[in-house]
């Protein structure tokens, strides 16, 4: 299966990309351009370093110098008078070539005291070899530098700042985009719960795209609105109709097995055993669908009230008729549990839980009963050692009218956990379940924190 990503991931994870080819690409112009700018501006010194020198020869001419001038014709320029040997004879020079080694074959950048210099060499020729000059222009690159290094500042504020500005940019959209999808997934599952759909749209996003969207979504719930409506509707008046011919039915049929006993004729009562027997059930299960019916539609309303649910589980367990005949082991586990609930349909939840129990298990098995509070939330459950629940049909045990495949030979159809989740999940609760085939299921009863 294809790995899902969030839209709110995505948009992160593409913004996050951006922004590092962003940050690589304003890096590279910085240090291309830093490197450009240095070398010109080196180029530029010593041109201006080697002006100065021939200005200087022109102004002496080739043949005369003057030995007692400092030459320090600008501020940051100096020129140095070196004989054949290239020991200073003359001129000035900054401090940090007091001890320096002069080379006339050496020109280039000499980097001294922390101060880069830039040094430019001109032969002064004479007729007696051994009285020729050198004279050695030296510039220091300090004001330069500092050029230099103040670009470099701006550049990188200037990158921070595009940084920053391209956060802000990607905080935006993502709240513009992501955030309308982020509600109104929350909304649609707000109303998937509730079942409240009233045809109000949840969002407004400012996204043709996203209202779009939300516009199929809306027409959807609706319609499934109007189905769920009418099949409850339909259940609603399909059970009324079927109500009165069942009770007519079971009446007429208790009055025949009565005459049937009175004449002794065995096989007349057996049959009109069953018919009783399948009567009771039809009308269980109309009963059923009818309060069903009422919970989903919201016509049925809580009346909720204090009590003791270990009490209540007690009462239930010595009322049920059929814990008796089955022989069954019950151990009990219970803590006084205060909460607020409608008694009435707390007492069908929990006895469809023991109902199940006392169906799915064998004669003589034990079932435990526990009541208590687990992480400040009241919970009761029953847990038995029956024919448990395979894992593929976990999923659908809540569902209207399913039975497992290893249930079917046993009485039931299929109604009592769907409305034990319909009432906890109206009590703001919830039922969960645990099984592992073969060896038995656990459903617990959770209630909102009291």
């Amino acid at each position: 299966m294809k790995k899902k990503t969030s839209v709110i991931g995505y948009i992160e994870i593409w913004f996050v990309v951006l922004w590092i080819m962003f940050s690589l690409m304003l890096f590279s112009m910085f240090y291309i351009l830093s490197n450009q700018l240095e070398n010109s501006l080196m180029r530029k010194t010593n041109r201006e370093n080697m002006d100065m020198v021939e200005r200087l020869i022109r102004k002496d001419g080739d043949d005369v110098l003057s030995m007692d001038e400092s030459y320090a014709l600008r501020k940051g320029y100096y020129v140095t008078v070196l004989d054949v040997n290239q020991r200073r004879v003359g001129g000035t020079c900054p401090t940090a070539f007091d001890e320096y080694r002069f080379d006339w074959t050496r020109e280039g950048v000499e980097e001294l005291s922390g101060r880069k210099y830039i040094l430019s060499y001109k032969v002064i020729h004479h007729e007696d070899r051994s009285k020729n000059l050198i004279l050695c222009g030296i510039a220091d690159t300090h004001a330069a530098s500092t050029v230099l290094d103040d670009l470099r500042v701006n550049i990188i504020v200037f990158v921070l700042l595009s940084m920053g500005l391209l956060l802000i940019v990607c905080l935006i959209l993502k709240r513009r985009i992501a955030g309308p999808l982020r509600k109104m997934n929350e909304d649609v599952e707000r109303l998937g719960a509730t079942m409240s759909f009233t045809g109000e749209k949840v969002t407004e996003s400012g996204f043709v795209e996203i209202d779009m969207l939300e516009d199929a979504y809306m027409k959807l719930f609706e319609k499934m609105s109007s189905v769920i409506e009418s099949q409850n509707r339909f259940n609603a008046d399909v059970s009324h109709e079927l109500r009165t011919p069942i009770t007519v039915i079971q009446t007429q049929c208790q009055l025949s097995r009565e005459r049937a006993i009175e004449t002794g004729d065995r096989d007349l009562t057996e049959l009109l055993d069953v018919i009783d027997r399948q009567t009771d059930r039809m009308k269980q299960t109309i009963n059923i669908l009818i309060r069903l019916s009422k919970l989903e539609s919201g016509a049925a309303k809580l009346s909720p009230e204090q009590f003791d649910l270990a009490l209540l589980v007690e009462s239930v367990c010595e009322g049920e008729e059929s814990i008796a005949s089955a022989d069954r082991k019950f151990v009990f586990e219970l803590e006084e549990t205060i909460l607020s609930a409608d008694v009435n349909l707390i007492m069908i939840a929990f006895r469809n839980l023991l109902s199940n129990a006392v169906k799915y298990s064998s004669a003589g098995s034990e079932i435990r009963i526990r009541c208590g509070t687990e992480g400040g939330r009241p919970f009761c459950s029953v847990s038995d050692k029956g024919i448990g629940i395979s894992k593929e049909t976990m999923g659908k045990v809540f569902d209207h009218f399913y039975r497992a495949e290893n249930s079917r030979a046993s009485e039931g159809i299929g109604l009592g956990l769907p409305l034990t989740a319909k009432i906890m999940e109206l009590h703001g609760g919830e039922v969960k379940a645990e099984s592992t085939s073969g060896e038995g299921s656990t459903f617990t009863l959770y209630f909102a924190m009291q």
